[in-house]
């Protein structure tokens, strides 16, 4: 009877597939009945691959597929022309951006000198079951992607 209790449980019953579902356990049995825990190297190790993933995931998009092309950050204006099209909406301002900065005598910054920035924000609309895209360009290059709500 003893032996019976030390067997593995038989293809039908519950108990079969619970031991099949090792993942949550924190310990697993090896062969000859010993048992496997887990060692300090496995209790540091987990946290640094969560901190790897949430550090990888953080950035946000940093590309997206357009008709089976793909747009990263770093690309050109024209080239997300030729391979998406024209944006569903599109804004252009321009926003001067100080190039050198001192500090002057009363603690406030003061610039040597500014630049001229041109600002492009493109939307793409992919239909009511994508995610809508919106493009930030600097001077004719992708420097941000956002994902927005469901088109229309």
């Amino acid at each position: 009877m003893a032996d019976s209790l030390l067997k593995e449980p038989h293809a039908g019953s519950i108990g079969f597939l619970l031991s099949r579902r090792r993942w949550f356990l924190p310990t697993r049995r090896l062969r000859h009945g010993r048992k496997a825990h887990m060692t300090k190297k496995h209790i540091l190790l987990a946290p640094v691959c969560v901190l790897i993933f949430l550090f990888c995931c953080a950035g946000g998009i940093a590309a997206f597929q357009c008709d089976n092309k793909f747009i990263s950050e770093g690309s050109f204006r024209d080239e997300v022309l030729g391979r998406c099209g024209p944006p569903s909406m599109s804004d252009t301002w321009q926003e001067e951006r100080p190039v050198g900065v001192y500090i002057r005598d009363n603690g406030q910054l003061g610039a040597l000198r500014s630049v001229l920035v041109t600002i492009d924000r493109w939307t793409y609309n992919f239909g009511p079951y994508q995610f809508m895209q919106t493009l930030t360009f600097e001077n004719a290059k992708l420097i941000k992607i956002e994902q927005g709500k469901y088109g229309y």
